[in-house]
């Protein structure tokens, strides 16, 4: 039912993953922070000496709580391994690999067109990785849903962009989602490959050479095309 799943420590701990988990690999591939904060209609009832107070110590405890947090890891880590779980670290050579980034909607207007894409993907992506990856890397997929929302998508496609593993990203379904992408992909010289997308502007670019990339017919010529079939 289900292949793996990703979660810190202690929620994995906390929710009895280990009871019936056989794996556990430490990937290191990500850093969770929680933000202390506080509504600004109640700091503002406090008084000056007590705004002052809460910031200091929420300043001092930092370290503490950091240092802690690793200790409460270390033994949970113990606990773990104790229940069975067999726990192992990732090599520096499987750490160095390459992404593809897919930004689709995944969840809301047309999950199934994503979902599909993002299959073929992981598909395509089995393959070169059994024929030994891209120059002797392996190629991951990173997937990430837009919602079908141009906003949402923009921030997933800066995020996919600050990665210096990545080699390309795979665009959705939707072209008013794909038109608002284009654009960061152009200035970031990425390789965009949209399957699905067939607004005619997509593939038009006005800075002389393109970075995007379709298999999906353009619109333009599709209508043409299906007009003329439909009077024969």
């Amino acid at each position: 039912m289900v292949d793996a799943q990703e979660n810190p420590l202690v929620a994995f701990y906390s929710m009895g993953f280990h009871e019936v988990q056989s794996h556990l690999i430490l990937s290191e591939h990500a850093y969770l922070g929680y933000v202390f904060s506080i509504s600004g209609k109640t700091f503002e009832k406090l008084s000056f000496e007590d705004r002052m107070l809460l910031m200091q110590v929420a300043k001092e405890i930092t370290p503490w709580e950091r240092q802690n947090t690793q200790h409460k890891e270390a033994v949970l880590l113990e606990k773990i391994a104790a229940s069975g779980v067999k726990v192992s670290r990732l090599t520096e050579e499987q750490k160095d690999i390459f992404t593809i980034g897919i930004d689709a909607d995944l969840s809301m207007g047309d999950p199934s067109c994503g979902l599909a894409i993002k299959r073929g993907a992981e598909l395509a992506l089995e393959e070169i990785n059994q024929r030994g990856g891209i120059l002797g890397k392996k190629v991951v997929l990173i997937a990430k849903d837009n919602k079908a929302v141009a906003s949402t998508g923009v921030e997933n496609i800066r995020g996919l962009l600050k990665r210096d593993d990545l080699l390309a990203i795979i665009g959705g379904k939707h072209s008013a989602v794909i038109d608002d992408e284009t654009k960061i992909m152009q200035a970031a010289k990425k390789p965009f490959l949209i399957p699905r997308a067939a607004a005619t502007k997509l593939t038009q670019s006005d800075e002389g050479e393109s970075y995007v990339f379709r298999i999906s017919a353009n619109d333009d010529l599709a209508s043409e095309f299906i007009i003329s079939h439909a009077k024969k």
